[in-house]
């Protein structure tokens, strides 16, 4: 930080010099000889046994101007929830020649901009001028922090792909880096990170960057400006936000002493700037109790007074505990992965020592006037310790705290929880329930803990992009009430903060730390704030309509039926997914035109007084009824419109089963509407018996069957659609057969530039019985992460995972068809831009999702009309073939505010449209 203090004072002359008028233009380069030379961290290559996934965007370099000719690299911009690889290249409409941002008081705000180098570029260095209004008044230097992206080998395309010896370079950490090189092609990102004062005095602050390098003769001077808005935001508090956690002091580069308890307020106090609001889990130990028996104690119980000090809300989380009494009271037993047990407790004394033991835990730290403390006292355990574990939560409750279990309400043995009646908390790695019933539900608690979104699939639209939505406007339309992600600072090897790959052990997650206790933050924990403070504008526009809904004046009435119809658009809007991943999420920008349209209306009502000041908002003020009759189904498999790759039918020849736990047979159809005949697959879990298929011994194992394909037979990428019509049965009770999970694995094979990649892709196929089912999943979202062109498809299997299933389930799944589909021409799937622009704007980027064939005999069309129908602005573009992704620009010119549509037309060649859609779009006045 006084790096940036002193580089700030230094340059201040320099904001003299520049006046920002939203153009980049050429000043003289500063004086930088007194500042110091801050270079990224090395990384430690890559073992010579791992392959790498290399990461590549398909697309032209854009035709520098003169004057990025002349500068020798082109400036460019994306939205924080898409990653800038070193190999990214710009696209036309990424280019910029200003920054625009806005914030509330006490918010954090991220600008961020991307250097691509059009030749090699030594001792590059981004400085940033003082930020200050028209009246001169400054944000303080030292709450300006820039920051470089820096790229690591880190396993790809999962945590766990250490394994596989796969990797990528992946953009992972914000670095204070001073100077850097890069060569002809690279591209590096610079994030700037500003905390607006509590005390800011709201309007336009303006700043530039200059980017210079050391062959530079001038520097390029690019403009931002930043709009204080006049209010603070507030938080729902019936939400919170905390991580998973480790405060041993090992991770604190083994200082002591007063030096480990500063680095750990250093830490805290990121965890609090980064949203955490809820004290993180804490584990505990076990130490000699009375009679011989155990006690337990936290580790570090000085960490959660000084967490609580420093403004962290309860409960206290407690993530252990039990093991230890298992080992005392259960003599030869032993404790495998998720909870598997060598030896059953064949008495009760374990689970009566260990409620004494919870019972004078709570006790002692009751009498402290402490928060609540929740105990968890397993992790993630498996199906077939279930009844051991009922029996572990009982004692917590019979102990006097309420009982946490990650463990999904879904998963197969949740019935058994329920029959025990043992827990109090399910935390589940996806939003498992819907709104509906969780906000019905009286008895429990949902917590969530987004692994997916946090570094367990290593795709930075899942971290990144999925990860915004999940923590936000997610999180506000899933009813759940704890947001705790694994993790906020894993490092898997002790003393090796800043390696990520190992042999047998997965990557590390989260953010880093520095040598003088400094956080170093990973860029997805930007995303997961950006999300926190899209739910604080959502929640601060719902209190602040809440106490003016009853107000008499006309004006102020018309205004909070604004709010109460943009609230009930964004509920209406957002797709509800478990896991938020990132692909079928709203256009990136889509994000802001909500948070901008929040923020106008939670300013322009401030205006009118409250009417009533003791009322707290609802953490919901949307009508969330379920939605209206959905269109009739088509029966896709025989659609004029569909072309069709089948890969099993009738005999389903090829498909063979893997394991001795399923068997497939062969039968008639009787029924008039599907002729010939189908496949029956007969699954029996079986948790006691490995059933093979697998190397190695996993009696909870995956039976399934396979089909394989020669190479260049498939390619997936031709295909729109994987579709199954397929029937259930199973002897499942009426608990039990809400959901059916099974896996959709696929091999691809191997390709020049990647390792032949295995997925899982996961569906639910419900909980409808005896019904037959056309269950249709898109090949985009299959392929998801996956590098490569051209994949070729080598096996493909129908999978059952048992540890979704209890011991003993018969599962039967009658096939009648699996097939590949894709649409015989063009068909627009989506729009995606976002559903407003900001004026003033030259042009309108429309991005466009296709399925089926694209070629050179089809034209995609774009028109912008105005509320009468009347065409405004049009372009349209011939398609290349298999060209599923194209971009359209529309040239704006002096477009107004107001509402507006948008057509989108797929022509033949004779110009019929052969498909068509429409997006409304608001132009939305800026600053």
């Amino acid at each position: 930080m006084k790096c940036n203090i002193y580089s700030l004072c230094l340059l201040f002359s320099l904001f003299m010099l520049s006046s920002v008028q939203g153009q980049l233009k050429t000043v003289p380069k500063p004086d930088v000889s007194a500042l110091p030379e801050l270079r990224a961290r090395q990384h430690i290559p890559a073992p010579a046994d791992f392959k790498e996934n290399v990461y590549r965007e398909a697309r032209e370099v854009p035709v520098p101007t003169a004057a990025e000719q002349a500068s020798g690299f082109i400036l460019y911009s994306r939205p924080i929830t898409q990653a800038i690889h070193r190999s990214s290249i710009p696209a036309p409409n990424e280019r910029i020649s200003q920054l625009k941002a806005f914030a509330a008081l006490g918010e954090f705000e991220p600008l961020n901009l991307a250097v691509y180098a059009l030749q090699d570029l030594q001792s590059l260095r981004v400085v940033l001028t003082p930020v200050r209004n028209a009246a001169g008044q400054e944000i303080p230097a030292g709450n300006l922090d820039l920051r470089l992206v820096t790229e690591w080998p880190i396993g790809n395309p999962a945590y766990t792909s250490n394994r596989q010896k796969t990797y990528r370079m992946t953009p992972e950490l914000l670095e204070k880096v001073t100077i850097t090189d890069a060569k002809a092609g690279e591209s590096l990102r610079y994030w700037l990170k500003i905390k607006v004062p509590a005390g800011a005095q709201p309007g336009l602050y303006q700043g530039s960057f200059l980017i210079f390098a050391s062959h530079s003769t001038m520097a390029t001077e690019l403009p931002f400006t930043l709009k204080v808005l006049d209010f603070a935001l507030l938080s729902d508090p019936n939400r919170g936000y905390t991580a998973y956690y480790t405060d041993a002091p090992h991770m604190f580069h083994n200082a002591t002493g007063e030096k480990l308890a500063q680095f750990k307020r250093q830490e805290y106090q990121a965890m609090l700037d980064y949203g955490l609001d809820q004290l993180p889990n804490f584990y505990v130990k076990t130490v000699p109790g009375p009679d011989g028996s155990l006690d337990i104690d936290f580790n570090y119980p000085e960490t959660i007074e000084t967490m609580l000090g420093m403004g962290f809300k309860g409960p206290i989380l407690v993530t252990s505990g039990f093991n230890p009494f298992y080992y005392k009271y259960v003599p030869g037993g032993k404790i495998g992965s998720h909870f598997s047990l060598t030896v059953i407790p064949d008495s009760d004394e374990v689970y009566q020592a260990f409620s004494a033991a919870v019972r004078r835990f709570r006790e002692k730290y009751q009498s402290r006037g402490w928060p609540e403390i929740v105990m968890g006292p397993i992790d993630e355990p498996t199906g077939e310790t279930a009844e051991v574990v009922c029996k572990v939560l009982k004692a917590v409750q019979q102990g006097g705290l309420r009982s946490y279990l990650t463990k999904s309400p879904t998963a197969a043995d949740a019935s058994l929880y329920r029959q025990y009646d043992c827990l109090d908390i399910w935390c589940s790695q996806p939003y498992a329930l819907p709104y509906e019933k969780i906000s019905t539900d009286q008895k429990y608690e949902y917590w969530c803990y987004p692994n997916h979104n946090a570094t367990e699939v290593r795709d930075t639209v899942v971290m990144q992009k999925g990860g915004r939505m999940t923590f936000g406007f997610g999180f506000w339309r899933s009813g759940y009430t704890t947001l705790i992600p694994w993790h906020w600072r894993w490092v898997t090897t002790r003393g090796k903060e800043f390696e990520y790959l190992f042999e047998q052990r997965p990557s590390g997650s989260g953010n880093r730390m520095d040598e003088e206790g400094n956080i170093i933050p990973a860029i997805y924990w930007e995303c997961f704030r950006e999300g926190k403070d899209d739910y604080r504008y959502l929640y601060t526009l719902q209190q602040t309509l809440l106490e003016r809904q009853n107000s008499k004046d006309a004006g102020c009435q018309k205004l909070v039926a604004q709010g109460q119809k943009l609230i009930q658009d964004i509920w209406d809007s957002i797709e509800v997914q478990q896991k938020y991943l990132g692909y079928n999420v709203w256009s990136d920008n889509q994000f802001d035109i909500y948070r901008w349209k929040m923020a106008g209306l939670i300013t322009a009502l401030r205006k009118f007084p409250a009417v009533v000041d003791n009322m707290v908002a609802p953490s919901v003020m949307a009508r969330t009824g379920a939605a209206g009759p959905a269109e009739p189904p088509v029966d896709i498999f025989t659609s004029p419109e569909v072309e069709k790759m089948t890969l099993g039918k009738d005999d389903f020849a090829g498909w063979i089963a893997q394991n001795s736990e399923v068997t497939a047979s062969v039968l008639d159809s009787q029924e008039a509407g599907l002729p010939g005949r189908f496949q029956r697959l007969n699954f029996l879990v079986d948790h006691k018996v490995d059933g093979g298929g697998e190397t190695g011994n996993y009696p909870i194992g995956w039976p399934r069957t396979r089909k394989t394909f020669p190479a260049g037979e498939i390619i997936m990428q031709d295909y729109d659609y994987l579709a199954l019509k397929v029937r259930i049965d199973s002897n499942r009770n009426e608990v039990d057969d809400d959901n059916t999970p099974i896996i959709i694995n696929f091999r691809l094979h191997p390709s020049a530039d990647s390792a032949p990649p295995s997925k899982d892709f996961w569906v639910d196929l419900g909980g409808e019985q005896h019904l037959w089912l056309t269950k249709i999943i898109p090949v985009r979202d299959m392929l998801s992460g996956l590098p490569g062109k051209n994949l070729s498809l080598a096996h493909m299997q129908f999978v059952v995972s048992e540890s979704n299933y209890k011991h003993g389930t018969n599962l039967i799944f009658d096939l009648y068809e699996i097939a590949l589909l894709r649409n015989k021409h063009p068909v627009i799937e989506n729009i995606d831009c976002a559903g407003g622009i900001f004026l003033p704007a030259e042009t309108l980027c429309v991005p466009v999702q296709l399925l089926g064939r694209p070629g050179p005999q089809y034209t995609l069309q774009a028109n912008l009309q105005d509320s009468q129908g009347k065409t405004l602005v049009g372009t349209d573009l011939r398609l290349q073939a298999d060209q599923r992704q194209p971009q359209l620009q529309l040239q704006l010119g002096s477009l107004l505010p107001g509402n507006y549509q948008l057509e989108v037309n797929v022509l033949d060649q004779n110009g019929k449209p052969v498909s068509s859609k429409t997006k409304p779009i608001e132009a939305l006045e800026y600053f």
